[in-house]
């Protein structure tokens, strides 16, 4: 017999606010006792033939280490399940739970959540340092014509920067918090760092990161962080080579 505290779901999907719509999954914790251990895998096979008897067919079972399981059903739905203790309840699906059973408040869960905020957020100066290292390292990619690692670097990069954005604001999923909040102007500047596959895009790419690691971080960080000396000097360096390289006839600019 599982020993809960609280059942609870919250629904997550490319909406940030709370807007669910019939493209949301899922997202169901089971709250446990300290000291209780679930194979989350063993408990999505239990709960396949209920969920069958509704119309709900699970055809994937995905599970995420011990105590995650991600579930794929039929007709498309999408379920992730958690077991876990209170005090270590995920600040990103906190906004919009609703607790289902169990003793504790809905209040209670979304506390222990947000209390772990802070703890699963990187430094802004860290997200930064790492950004103009990606921009480097870009370059090189793009240099030894590894055109995969330079898209690849970029899609990291930009994840960093719509970290940052969350972090300056009201918190949540980077990814569906930029779409919904930044403004379009912001969101086009970002966009010019998705390159094509083929290095003249991937160039015109990164041309558009180190312009975006110049002039708009306060944009993505509300004004709260912004880059350091040394971190100017570095993408300097970086768009003196670029410059160089193109005079040289290694790519265009």
């Amino acid at each position: 017999m599982l020993m809960t505290r609280v059942c609870w779901r919250s629904h997550s999907s490319a909406r940030s606010r709370g807007d669910w719509d019939e493209y949301s999954d899922l997202d169901l914790d089971v709250i446990l006792r300290d000291g209780v251990m679930i194979d989350a895998r063993q408990e999505a096979e239990r709960l396949a033939p209920v969920l069958e008897a509704v119309g709900e067919r699970t055809v994937l079972i995905l599970p995420r280490g011990q105590g995650s399981v991600d579930l794929v059903l039929l007709p498309l739905l999408e379920i992730s399940i958690r077991y876990h203790a209170l005090a270590t309840t995920s600040p990103n699906i906190v906004e919009s739970a609703i607790v289902l059973t169990g003793p504790l408040t809905t209040e209670q869960v979304r506390a222990a959540g947000l209390a772990n905020a802070e703890c699963d957020e990187t430094a802004p100066s860290e997200l930064l340092d790492a950004c103009v290292r990606y921009a480097l390292e870009v370059d090189i990619a793009i240099r030894r014509g590894e055109l995969w690692l330079a898209v690849e670097l970029l899609h990291r990069t930009r994840g960093m920067l719509m970290e940052l954005f969350v972090q300056s604001r009201s918190g949540g999923r980077p990814t569906q918090t930029f779409d919904a909040q930044a403004d379009p102007a912001l969101q086009q500047r970002l966009g010019a760092t998705l390159p094509s596959f083929d290095l003249t895009s991937a160039r015109k790419a990164h041309q558009a990161m180190l312009d975006l690691l110049e002039h708009d971080i306060l944009g993505f960080t509300n004004g709260q962080a912004q880059l350091s000396a040394g971190q100017r000097e570095v993408l300097s360096a970086i768009r003196d080579r670029v410059l160089a390289g193109a005079q040289d006839g290694l790519g265009e600019v």
